[in-house]
């Protein structure tokens, strides 16, 4: 039924400009809350006459950024384990088993330590790259020891000969402040051989490739006193060397006293005695060979 009291008369321009404005005032807020959530959809109604504030429209969320991944470093390269190997011989040639070896790291100080077998072999293995000592010892034998520097996955292989050690004499004489010998002018003879003749080398093919380092020492067969020279009178010690040959017979005699040289007159003396100095051979492995000597004379006056 119609609705006797309502006013049908047509809307005028004032009104419907009214009515329009208050339906947009109802939208805009709509549309803003709807952008908070949702990406903001187009109005359906646009209003010519009614302009877009800024602060009525809300941006979409931005995405939360996404961390980079983080580089891992790469790992070392690990470097090839290293290794050294020989053979030890005496000089004929003879292969040396037992010899004691010690290998140092002479940047960190580690060592290590091995003997040869009954072939003169030694081996050291997964050693890391560095310069090494080595050092072989043997009764009998001088110490020989060598540095060799060892790079990553290489292999060193040496053959050493290591000599024959050095004898040690000592004689003391005693001698009278008056300048005379204690001891009789003539000089004494220990153990001569009866005709006093040098012994003869053996004839013999040199020793290779056996067991070798079979050493029989020398044995003194005769020696001279020192005579004592006049007018010194001071305690002294006169050092000398020499090689004792395979005849017996000492060469290539020396001083060693170095800086602190005795007075010559002792000197000469020293080297005029052990001149006559006498010998068995040295031999290895059944082979005369040369030795070396060191002396001591001790001029002790009374």
């Amino acid at each position: 039924m119609l609705n006797d009291q309502r006013d049908r008369n047509p809307l005028t321009r004032r009104s419907m400009a009214v009515v329009i404005a208050s339906m947009l005032a109802v939208a805009v807020p709509v549309v803003a809350l709807s952008a908070g959530t949702e990406p903001a959809a187009e109005s359906p109604i646009v209003a010519a006459d009614v302009p877009l504030r800024t602060a009525d429209v809300v941006p979409p969320a931005a995405a939360p950024a996404t961390p980079a991944p983080r580089a891992e470093a790469a790992p070392l390269p690990q470097e090839k384990p290293a290794s050294i190997r020989g053979t030890l011989y005496d000089p004929l040639g003879g292969l040396l088993p037992g010899v004691a070896l010690t290998l140092t790291d002479q940047v960190v100080g580690v060592s290590y330590a091995a003997i040869t077998d009954r072939t003169g072999s030694f081996s050291f293995a997964e050693l890391q790259p560095a310069t090494y000592e080595l050092s072989a010892q043997l009764p009998g034998f001088a110490n020989v020891s060598t540095v060799m520097p060892i790079g990553p996955g290489a292999t060193i292989e040496r053959r050493i000969v290591m000599p024959i050690g050095t004898l040690q004499e000592t004689i003391t004489v005693g001698c009278q402040l008056s300048g005379q010998p204690s001891s009789p002018r003539a000089r004494a003879v220990l153990n001569p051989s009866p005709a006093r003749t040098a012994p003869q080398p053996t004839t013999a093919v040199p020793f290779s490739g056996g067991i070798g380092g079979q050493i029989r020492a020398p044995r003194q067969i005769a020696r001279a006193n020192p005579i004592c020279p006049n007018h010194v009178g001071v305690d002294t010690l006169v050092q000398l060397t020499a090689r004792v040959g395979i005849d017996g017979y000492l060469s290539d005699i020396r001083l060693l006293n170095g800086e602190q040289k005795p007075a010559q007159e002792i000197v000469d003396s020293a080297i005029e005695a052990v001149r006559l100095w006498q010998y068995t051979p040295t031999l290895l492995n059944d082979v005369p060979v040369e030795a070396q000597i060191m002396m001591t004379v001790s001029y002790d006056w009374q």
